[in-house]
């Protein structure tokens, strides 16, 4: 995150990891690693 090349890097990161959480949550058992995972806090403690 030195670079804003890096920043974007992290941002896209935290994105994938979301979207692929949100359409695991669709499925059956599903959901559960949204109690460990919160990408807006994440965002939030990197300053994104």
């Amino acid at each position: 995150m030195k670079t804003d090349e890096g920043k974007q890097k992290v941002i896209d990161l935290i994105d994938d990891y979301e979207n692929k959480n949100v359409r695991q949550g669709q499925g059956p058992g599903g959901g559960n690693i949204q109690k460990f995972f919160d990408a807006d806090e994440l965002r939030k403690r990197m300053g994104l």
